[in-house]
């Protein structure tokens, strides 16, 4: 699963995080979009007490949805009215991709103990969007 978003949004919000070029490439098809976002890692699975690489709103910390909503707003001039829409689309991506990680900790045992914290991280993610 990944999160769709029209192509301005998907815009802004990577030329205000990003300063990659690999995560800014168009996808040609019956209509342009960006490639989905390819290399984001649960960092905190391995690390337990890892902060975010960038740094938002002038510091690294785990920020709350209404800090986040501000900085959509704000920043990347996405409308009030979608910015929900994105935090749903979001919780489902990673709920979604979250099923899928107890068939792979089945088939190797050896990735149980951060497919567990993954699981755990992302749970309280979504958790933290709605809660």
């Amino acid at each position: 699963s990944f999160v769709c978003l029209g192509i301005e949004d998907q815009y802004r919000i990577r030329a205000d995080l990003s300063s990659t070029i690999r995560n800014n490439v168009p996808l040609y098809g019956d209509t342009v979009a960006l490639a989905p976002v390819y290399d984001v890692v649960t960092t905190t699975a391995y690390i337990r007490k890892d902060v975010p690489a960038l740094s938002l709103v002038g510091t690294k910390k785990w920020w709350p949805r209404k800090v986040l909503e501000r900085f959509a707003v704000t920043h990347l001039s996405l409308p009030v009215a979608s910015i929900a829409g994105v935090f749903n689309r979001i919780a489902e991506a990673v709920t979604e991709t979250g099923k899928m990680i107890p068939r792979y900790i089945a088939e190797h045992p050896e990735f149980r103990e951060i497919g567990e914290r993954m699981m755990t991280q992302w749970d309280e993610g979504v958790t933290g969007l709605f809660g």
